[in-house]
């Protein structure tokens, strides 16, 4: 097992900051819609997780080209997850090329 969740450690924690999270519940949504380049869909919270894994994931690795910044890997995501959202299934993701991934 390369990742495990510790169920106790995460409801330990929620118990302990429980107010301290719910007083930003609130500015989380507008931090992240203030940015046009996010994704963001109420109606299905199902890509949105998946655009935010992909661009958490990505946005570790290294930067392959000089001048590109989070907000064009965060804008070319939202593009794929608006026009092409089936590219963000596992399936597609784990066969995907870097010169493909690197049109996103």
């Amino acid at each position: 097992v390369i990742v495990r969740i510790d169920r106790k450690a995460i409801e330990a924690e929620v118990k302990s900051n429980l107010k301290m999270y719910s007083s930003y519940a609130g500015q989380v949504k507008d931090m992240w819609t203030k940015w046009d380049y996010h994704y963001s869909d109420p109606k299905n919270v199902d890509l949105p997780c998946q655009y935010v894994l992909i661009l958490d994931c990505l946005n570790f690795c290294f930067w392959p080209l000089e001048g590109y910044e989070y907000e064009h890997l965060a804008g070319g995501l939202k593009e794929v997850a608006v026009k092409e959202p089936e590219k963000f299934n596992a399936k597609y993701l784990q066969k995907i090329s870097p010169e493909e991934l690197s049109k996103w």
